[in-house]
């Protein structure tokens, strides 16, 4: 009885640990709109992931469709980064708006454009993309 005690705390202690291990090495936070749409912009700007991106959508939008909706050029040389997150939270909804910046190789150096993006978040144990919304920016 004593060892099968012991066995069986053994297992729920090396059971936790191992989660504990594994969401680490994953790096899933879902505690706030911007660490979610920071890791979103992420799988979807950065490394293209359809597994990935499915970490961070809600229920009712597909990776493939939040993949289609971020895309930004086919130009495998631009470069995409993100910057001045501004959160609005109301209850279990929130909006996340967000400079998407594009530097898009051209002949002699590169164009920079930006894109003020809208993202529209769900907390669904823990916050999710819902959408998101483009808007260009007035950049030379």
């Amino acid at each position: 009885m004593i060892v099968a005690g012991f066995v069986v705390t053994l297992g729920v202690v090396v059971g936790g640990a191992l989660y504990f291990l594994y969401e680490r090495s994953v790096g899933i936070d879902r505690s706030t709109p911007e660490i979610v749409t920071d890791q979103f912009l992420g799988a979807v700007l950065r490394d293209k992931d359809v597994a990935r991106t499915s970490l961070f959508v809600c229920s009712e939008w597909s990776p493939e469709a939040a993949l289609a909706e971020a895309s930004v050029t086919t130009n495998p040389q631009t470069s995409v980064s993100w910057e001045d997150m501004i959160a609005t939270v109301s209850g279990e909804m929130a909006t996340v708006s967000v400079r998407v910046i594009l530097r898009i190789p051209v002949e002699g150096g590169a164009h920079r454009r930006s894109e003020v993006w809208t993202v529209r978040l769900s907390n669904e144990d823990g916050w999710r993309v819902c959408g998101l919304s483009k808007e260009s920016s007035l950049d030379p």
